[in-house]
Formats: C-alpha cells, sequence, structure tokens
C-alpha cells in the first residue's frame, strides 16, 4: 500500500512538472549544500579499555546494560564476552564462547560475521529462577549439518548461523 501511494506521489509532481511545461530533473540536490550549514559537534571521551583479542584489536559488536547486576556486556566478533561496570573503570573477561564447553566454533573472517549478538533472559540474576544465569547468542559456526536449502552456487556455504 505504501509502495502505491509513493507511486502516486511521484507521478503526481512529475505530471505538475509536465503540465507547467517543465522536464523533471535528474538532479535530487539541483542547489549545492552549504558545507557548515547545519553542522553538529560531537565529542567523545574513551570510557573502558577492551584487550586485544589474538594480537588484534578488538570488533566490539554489541554492548548490553544489564541493569540487575548494574554491568553492562559487551562482546566481541571473534566470541569474546566482557563485562564492564557502569563506570568503565572495570572490564573483566565474563566468558569465550569457541571455549570447548560451549560446543560452538565462532567463525568470523568477515566483518558481519560472528558472535553478532547477545539478549538476556528477563530473569538472569535471580538465584533459583529458571532464566538465572540464561543468555542468548546470535553466533556464526563453521558448518556443522546439511542445510535445509541449497543456493546456486553449491560451495557457497561456509557457515551456520545459530
Amino acid at each position: 500500500m505504501v509502495s502505491n501511494i509513493v507511486r502516486g506521489a511521484v507521478i503526481l509532481a512529475l505530471s505538475a512538472n509536465t503540465v507547467q511545461g517543465q522536464q523533471p530533473s535528474t538532479d535530487p540536490l539541483s542547489a549545492p549544500i552549504e558545507a557548515t550549514r547545519d553542522v553538529i559537534t560531537v565529542s567523545f571521551r574513551q570510557f573502558a579499555q577492551i584487550p586485544d583479542a589474538r594480537g588484534q584489536a578488538p570488533r566490539i559488536q554489541n554492548m548490553v546494560d544489564e541493569p540487575t547486576t548494574k554491568r553492562f556486556f559487551l562482546n566481541t566478533l571473534d566470541g569474546a564476552v566482557y563485562t564492564v561496570s557502569y563506570d568503565g573503570k572495570t572490564v573483566t573477561p565474563y566468558l569465550d564462547v569457541n571455549e570447548a564447553r560451549w560446543s560452538v566454533s565462532v567463525h568470523a573472517p568477515m566483518i558481519d560475521t560472528g558472535l553478532v549478538s547477545l539478549a538476556f533472559h528477563p530473569q538472569f540474576a535471580e538465584r533459583g529462577a529458571r532464566g538465572f544465569g540464561r543468555f542468548y547468542t546470535y553466533t556464526d559456526t563453521s558448518a556443522t549439518n546439511t542445510p535445509d536449502f541449497q543456493s546456486a552456487d553449491h560451495n557457497a556455504r561456509d557457515h551456520d548461523t545459530v
């Protein structure tokens, strides 16, 4: 429905230009925009220092506030999860998804693959609750099983997302 509305608006705009004897412009920005107009100044300060992993700078993907424990959790694409205090002064390794006990080998050769995200169970910090200590990950891992679909290039598949 939205596309029909947009298409109708474009047709009306083009018709109005044609009616007035003008050809529609192919340049959406016919007048240059001033370089200093509406400039937003951004400043920053270092909040926390995450250690290098395997000799490389960490590729931080996500940071989640877990207010019941008063910590931030952040993950790197290569599978490391850290906790960071609210003031940023304390950074502690929490776990590495690559550890053998998790049975996951994080596949992160490209910019958009690896340990992509994590989410906490609502009862994560409630001792004795079903969700205590549980969190969920969205992770790319080495190809582990036969796919339930085949791409046009059968050799292109190099990982699963779990």
